[in-house]
């Protein structure tokens, strides 16, 4: 697979707040909307959500170049090491 060496947007559901341990709170990949978008896309995907799902938070998130490259190298090494 390559990876497009453009950012793009997905949108994820609020899940919970961060623990004492961790950085961010926790979200998740929206089913139907967790393909690769524009950000004028995600934008009206956004307010697609909000109005057909109003008791969830939502956010458009930026996908960047190099978290693109690392899940794809960390997906390749689980196809390895699975196929031994």
């Amino acid at each position: 697979m390559t990876v497009p060496l453009t950012d793009h947007w997905i949108i994820q559901r609020f899940v919970r707040l961060a623990k004492a341990d961790e950085g961010e709170d926790v979200y998740e990949p929206w089913p139907g909307y967790d393909k690769a978008m524009t950000q004028a896309d995600a934008e009206r995907a956004l307010d697609e959500c909000v109005r057909r799902w109003p008791d969830f938070e939502f956010r458009a998130h930026r996908v960047r170049v190099h978290e693109k490259i690392a899940a794809d190298a960390i997906a390749k090494a689980r196809r390895i090491i699975g196929d031994r």
